[in-house]
């Protein structure tokens, strides 16, 4: 909207507040650039929560040194996610990345937002709430499934 830069910046820097100002069972999902689902947060917050993640996108958000972050991705027709993991977890927790393959999902991603790209080596924590090889393979598969939260780590 007619939010100055100023306010803009500002609100990047809120979003981590207002995600935990929100109502219990709020979940912001983040679905695109200035774009998010927000149940439980009222309209005008939940609007400079959007800005907030549009500012954050256009400033590149990174992906931490070390840490978890998520990532949304919205299926395409036929489109293929592309992660190839280990089938056995990590000591530190998560599916270990083995390669990421052209042509799907990720790799649009990783080519839109280099920030937040996944990389082999990251472990992935969860995929729409699933943390097993089998539960996550499974999701993946699933054709009905239009988008996927995906949680990773990395260090």
């Amino acid at each position: 909207g007619g939010m100055s830069a100023e306010v803009e910046r500002t609100h990047a820097t809120g979003v981590a507040e207002l995600i935990k100002a929100a109502p219990e069972p709020a979940r912001v999902w983040v679905l695109g650039p200035g774009e998010a689902e927000a149940p439980g947060l009222e309209e005008g917050t939940r609007r400079v929560l959007c800005g907030a993640i549009a500012a954050c996108n256009a400033g590149g958000a990174a992906a931490p040194e070390s840490g978890e972050w998520e990532v949304t991705l919205q299926r395409k027709a036929a489109g293929k996610i592309g992660l190839v993991l280990a089938t056995t977890a990590d000591a530190r927790g998560g599916l270990p990345v083995r390669s990421i393959r052209p042509d799907t999902l990720i790799a649009d991603h990783n080519a839109a937002k280099p920030a937040l790209a996944l990389k082999e080596g990251d472990r992935i924590m969860a995929v729409n709430g699933q943390e097993t090889w089998h539960g996550i393979v499974d999701v993946m598969k699933d054709p009905t499934v239009a988008s996927f939260q995906i949680r990773a780590a990395r260090g």
